[in-house]
C-alpha cells in the first residue's frame, strides 16, 4: 500500500475523510515540520515520528465532534474561527486543509513559531489562514464563531481568554487530556477519544458563549 492510501486509510478508520489533495498537503506540512524542528523546536523529538496520530488526528478529532453536536462543518461558508495559542499548528493547519471555505485566525505571540506559521501557510498554499502574532489578551479581535484551542492552560483558564473572542452563541472548542477533566458539568460539552500511538485517553471540550 503506497503511502496515499496508508494514510486515507488511517483517516478512514477514525472517521474522518479527506481527498487526496488535503492528505498530500498534510504530507508536506509534516515535512515543512520535521525540517524546522532540526532548528526550532516545534514538537518533542518523540514526537517526530507520530505526527500523524499524535498531531493531525487529534486535530482533526474536531470535526468528528463538531458532527455529533449537530454543528454541520459543511455550512460553515462565512464562519470566523480564532486558534489561540497556535504554535506549531495544531489544530489550526490541519482543520485549514480539512476545511478549505473557512477564513482562520492563528494567534501565536511567539515570533519562532509565528514565523513557522507563516511559512506554512505560504508553502501550503492556505489562503483562508490569517496569522496575528499577538498575545491573546491584547490582540482586539473578536467576533469569532468558534475558536478552539489545545495544550494552553487549564479549560478554565482557556475559556477566559476565549470568551473575549467570541460572538454572541459562539463555541469553544478545546482538546485535553481526559484525566485533566474528568466530568462533563452544564457548562462544558464533553467527548472522549483515544489516540493509537499514545496509552492516555483525551477529549474535546465545547462551550457555548
Amino acid at each position: 500500500m503506497n503511502r496515499l492510501k496508508q494514510k486515507k486509510q488511517l483517516l478512514k478508520n477514525k472517521l474522518i475523510t479527506l481527498d487526496d489533495n488535503q492528505t498530500e498537503t498534510l504530507f508536506k506540512f509534516e515535512e515543512l515540520i520535521k525540517n524546522y524542528n532540526k532548528k526550532t523546536n516545534l514538537i518533542s523529538y518523540n514526537d517526530l515520528d507520530k505526527i500523524w496520530e499524535r498531531h493531525f488526528l487529534d486535530s482533526l478529532e474536531i470535526l468528528k465532534v463538531l458532527s455529533k453536536a449537530n454543528v454541520s462543518h459543511e455550512t460553515f461558508k462565512e464562519t470566523k474561527w480564532a486558534d489561540m495559542g497556535s504554535g506549531a499548528g495544531f489544530p489550526v493547519i490541519p482543520l485549514c486543509i480539512a476545511l478549505p471555505n473557512i477564513n482562520f485566525c492563528a494567534i501565536e505571540v511567539r515570533l519562532k513559531r509565528a514565523t513557522f506559521l507563516k511559512v506554512a501557510k505560504k508553502e501550503l498554499n492556505l489562503s483562508n489562514l490569517k496569522i496575528v502574532q499577538k498575545r491573546i489578551e491584547s490582540c482586539k479581535i473578536n467576533n469569532f464563531d468558534v475558536v478552539t484551542s489545545r495544550a494552553l492552560g487549564s479549560a478554565d483558564e482557556d475559556w477566559f481568554l476565549a470568551k473575549n473572542l467570541l460572538k454572541k452563541a459562539g463555541v469553544f472548542i478545546t482538546l485535553k487530556k481526559a484525566n485533566h477533566f474528568l466530568e462533563e458539568t452544564a457548562l462544558w460539552e464533553r467527548h472522549q477519544y483515544s489516540l493509537d500511538s499514545e496509552k492516555e485517553e483525551f477529549c474535546v471540550l465545547l462551550r457555548w458563549s
